[in-house]
C-alpha cells in the first residue's frame, strides 16, 4: 500500500474525520465547539480527531480555530470530487454497466441532472413510449439504434407524408435493415419513407446495443439488454447534447448512405 492508499484507509476508518475536514473546507476557521455542533459529537471525539488530523498535516491551529492545511484542502477536494463522481455513476448504474466503454466512453460527469428510464415487468415499453413521444414533439430528428420497430417506422412514415419542414436522419446496422425488409407488412412504410426527402437513412457495417439520439434540444443515450430496450437517459444540457451529437457524426461518417428511391 502507497501513502496515497494509506491516507485514504486512514480518512475512511472514521466517518467523522471526512466530515471535519469537509467542515473546515466550508467554513474555516472553525474552533472545538463550532465543530461539535456541526458534527454532533461530543467533546472527547472532537479533540481525538483534530489532534489525529493535525498530526498528520491536515490541520493547522490558529487562534480563532482550526483550518485546513494546503495537503488537507488537496486532499478533502480530491475526496468530494470523487464522491460526486463516484455518485453520479452509482445513480446511473443500470444504464453505464450495460454500456460498451470501448465503443461510447460515456463521462458520468455528462449525465448531471439527466433523467433516467429504466424498463420494468410493470412498465416494458416505457422506453419505447418515450422515444415516440420525443420524435412526435420534434421537428429534426438524429438517432443511432440498433434494431428498426414496427411503431418507429409507421410514425416516421406518417410524419413525413403529414409535414412539411421534418428532418429525420438516422445511422443503422445492415442486420436491423435486413430485419425490416424481410417483413412484408413495413414495405409500405419503408417505400414512403425511403423516397422522402425529408429523411436520410445511413447503413453501419458496425453493430451495436446502444441507441443515441437528438431531437430538437433533447439529447438520449440508452442500452439495450437481451435485444430490448433496458435504460434510456434523457438530457437537455447542452453539453450532453454535443457530446451525443459528436458520437452521431462519428457513426454516420463511417456509414454508408442509403439511396433514395
Amino acid at each position: 500500500m502507497d501513502g496515497i492508499d494509506e491516507e485514504l484507509a486512514f480518512l475512511l476508518r472514521s466517518d467523522n474525520r471526512i466530515e471535519v475536514l469537509s467542515a473546515l473546507d466550508d467554513a474555516a476557521p472553525l474552533d472545538r465547539y463550532e465543530l461539535e455542533g456541526r458534527l454532533g459529537a461530543s467533546r472527547r471525539t472532537i479533540t481525538r480527531i483534530v489532534g489525529t488530523l493535525s498530526e498528520r498535516g491536515y490541520l493547522r491551529e490558529r487562534d480563532s480555530g482550526y483550518a485546513l492545511s494546503a495537503f488537507g484542502i488537496a486532499i478533502a477536494r480530491a475526496y468530494n470530487g470523487y464522491r460526486e463522481t463516484a455518485g453520479l455513476a452509482d445513480r446511473y448504474r443500470l444504464l453505464l454497466r450495460h454500456l460498451d466503454a470501448d465503443r461510447l466512453a460515456l463521462d458520468p460527469e455528462l449525465l448531471r441532472g439527466a433523467e433516467l428510464i429504466v424498463a420494468t415487468e410493470s412498465s416494458p415499453y416505457a422506453i419505447l413510449d418515450r422515444m415516440l413521444q420525443l420524435r412526435a414533439e420534434a421537428t429534426r430528428v438524429r438517432e443511432l439504434a440498433p434494431t428498426v420497430g414496427a411503431k418507429s417506422l409507421g410514425q416516421l412514415a406518417e410524419r413525413v407524408e403529414a409535414e412539411e419542414g421534418f428532418e429525420f436522419e438516422a445511422v443503422l446496422p445492415a442486420p436491423a435493415l435486413d430485419d425490416a425488409a424481410s417483413h412484408p407488412e413495413y414495405a409500405e412504410a419503408q417505400r414512403t419513407i425511403q423516397a422522402s426527402g425529408a429523411v436520410d437513412l445511413y447503413v453501419s457495417s458496425a453493430s451495436f446495443s446502444f441507441v443515441l439520439g437528438v431531437m430538437d434540444g433533447t439529447a438520449v443515450v440508452g442500452v439495450q439488454v437481451d435485444d430490448r430496450p433496458y435504460a434510456l437517459v434523457e438530457s437537455t444540457r447542452p453539453e450532453f447534447r454535443e457530446w451525443v451529437d459528436s458520437r452521431l457524426d462519428e457513426y454516420r461518417a463511417g456509414a454508408t448512405p442509403i439511396t433514395k428511391c
